[in-house]
């Protein structure tokens, strides 16, 4: 539809934004009628819609963090005023300690076992920064409530809940720093590379 809405005189140049606002919540409203994961069949929108768009018009949109923006921060504010911290505080650090390792085992370990297989990651440091930063979000609280909804388990929303939240402070707080190391420490690479 967007390849033949653009090939029309009358057509006016739309922002991709507000195109892809507008397939996801078609998308959404879609599956939920019929019953199935939200998440994923927005995820798939997402995918048809990056093959019909130049990496131009993607660039210059910046459409990912315009639409994490419109989306995020309103539903990060929501999960906020529902966090359980009557429960963390009863859980106790046996709670903080499982959030921590699930930040770290999670992807770090895959990461740095694996790089080799892919040519572009250089180093173990640039591994170790790839397998850092896969923050637990949106679709994790989406996910914890439907099985608290579905099971009845409390604990599953009590102790999800503590990685998310750390994982929103300990990406959010790592991500410049990390970023601005790993980009020093490529640029000094690829100019020892020029040198020899």
């Amino acid at each position: 539809m967007l390849t033949w809405a653009r090939r029309q005189p009358f057509c006016q140049h739309h922002s991709i934004a507000t195109i892809a606002l507008a397939s996801s919540l078609t998308v959404l409203a879609f599956v939920r009628l019929i019953g199935s994961d939200g998440i994923l069949a927005v995820f798939a929108s997402g995918l048809v819609i990056n093959s019909f768009v130049s990496k131009e018009e993607a660039r210059q949109e910046n459409v990912q963090a315009a639409v994490s923006r419109f989306f995020d921060l309103p539903v990060f504010i929501l999960v906020g005023t529902m966090l359980p911290w009557a429960a963390w505080h009863e859980l106790g650090w046996r709670a903080i300690g499982f959030a921590v390792a699930v930040l770290i085992v999670r992807r770090v370990p895959w990461w740095v076992a694996l790089y080799r297989a892919v040519p572009e990651i250089r180093t173990m440091s640039e591994a170790v920064f790839l397998g850092w930063f896969g923050p637990i979000g949106i679709s994790t609280i989406y996910d914890l409530l439907l099985i608290r909804e579905k099971t009845g388990l409390h604990e599953v929303w009590e102790i999800g809940t503590i990685a998310v939240s750390l994982s929103v402070v300990a990406h959010g707080m790592s991500a410049t720093p990390f970023t601005q190391l790993i980009g020093r420490a490529r640029t000094t690479s690829g100019q020892a590379q020029q040198g020899s």
